[in-house]
């Protein structure tokens, strides 16, 4: 018994795109497998569409303080939702660095 399994999942690996049931476990995945046999109490049928993990953002600005007074439309609540809505699950906030700035200084105010 697993905790979840997606069945009829479009699967892209390095060297091949499938249609497979995905098994997840304890937040793992821990099977690929066409017509699986394994049981689950929650099952999701991806009708033949692409399943993809999150994205990772690793540059964005969020509630980033500018030196002309301009601010940022989205703070770390707005940017995070708006983020996960559109399928990015980790987002690595900017920090805006200015000519003469040092770089630690702008990274402790920033946080």
């Amino acid at each position: 018994m697993v905790d979840l399994i997606i069945k009829n999942a479009q699967v892209v690996t390095a060297s091949d795109i499938f249609i497979c049931d995905i098994g997840i476990n304890k937040e793992k995945i821990t099977f690929l497998e066409k017509d699986t046999k394994h049981k689950s109490q929650k099952i999701i049928d991806a009708n033949n569409n692409f399943v993809l993990p999150g994205g990772i953002d690793a540059h964005c600005h969020i509630d980033q303080p500018m030196k002309d007074g301009s601010v940022m439309a989205d703070n770390f609540e707005t940017g995070s939702l708006s983020a996960a809505f559109g399928g990015t699950t980790t987002i690595i906030p900017f920090a805006c660095q200015y000519k003469g700035e040092s770089l630690r200084e702008v990274i402790k105010d920033y946080h």
